[in-house]
């Protein structure tokens, strides 16, 4: 009967209504005791300064990565983490050994093939042997290609003398055979062997030469393309040297990630 009795007080809509007053009331109570001691603070508490600035909030899609395109070991890193860098200022330096010999070996490559190109130049054309300006620091190229271009020119006027030589001796011996064919002292195909021999040098003549201007021209041919193909690589290679120097595009505070890449 007793619990039954208090159970009918707890439903008691009053005694409901009380207690639900009664939080609130501790609620309030401590919310105001809070603001009572901030305010005691505010009234005794000293400032010692008092500062007031513009702030920028910087999204990371700002954020630019500086970077080789070609990739290296790092050889210097001119600046430190947090420097505030200058537009067009060098932040590092990539390690120039690998692609600095492969820029020497085109350059050696490119030279080659334009000294040879002059060299086949002047043996079409038949002019005096000129090489370009940008070898003139190279004289060890430019004698080696000299000794080709006269031994060549020699080895040709050589075998086209000895064919003329030839070719005045059957002339010769033509003339004397003719003479003796009309006293009836030689055959009739006797003068017609040796006007057979006269022109076969003829012709072995004019082959030597013409041999000689078609072998030089597709060499010159082959020369000239691969002096193209090679200063454009050249250049590639040149550029990719260049850009082993890292600038920062822009002004900007320099950071640096755990990869190792700079970033501003």
């Amino acid at each position: 009967m007793k619990i039954n009795q208090h159970d009918a007080a707890m439903d008691d809509p009053d005694i409901q209504r009380e207690r639900a007053f009664s939080g609130a009331g501790r609620i309030v109570l401590i919310c105001s005791l809070l603001f009572l001691i901030l305010g005691i603070w505010a009234w005794f508490g000293r400032l010692d300064e008092v500062s007031t600035g513009n702030g920028k909030v910087i999204p990371s899609s700002r954020e630019q990565v500086l970077q080789s395109l070609d990739g290296g070991i790092l050889a210097q890193l001119t600046v430190r983490e947090g420097d505030r860098v200058q537009a067009n200022q060098i932040v590092a330096r990539l390690d120039p050994t690998r692609l600095a010999s492969n820029v020497g070996e085109s350059a050696a490559k490119y030279r080659a093939s334009l000294a040879s190109s002059a060299r086949l130049t002047a043996e079409v054309s038949d002019l005096p042997l000129a090489f370009p300006a940008e070898l003139n620091g190279w004289p060890d190229l430019i004698a080696a290609e000299t000794r080709l271009y006269k031994s060549r020119r020699a080895q040709l006027a050589d075998t086209e003398a000895e064919l003329r030589d030839a070719l005045a001796s059957v002339n010769k011996e033509l003339t004397i055979t003719q003479r003796l064919e009309k006293s009836g002292a030689a055959s009739h195909v006797e003068v017609l062997r040796l006007q057979r021999q006269k022109s076969d040098l003829g012709l072995k003549i004019t082959d030597l030469r013409s041999q000689y201007y078609v072998q030089a021209r597709e060499a010159l041919s082959k020369a000239n393309a691969e002096v193209d193909m090679l200063s454009a690589i050249l250049k590639g290679r040149e550029d990719s040297v260049t850009r082993l120097t890292v600038r920062s595009p822009v002004r900007a505070l320099l950071k640096i990630s755990r990869s190792r890449r700079l970033a501003a």
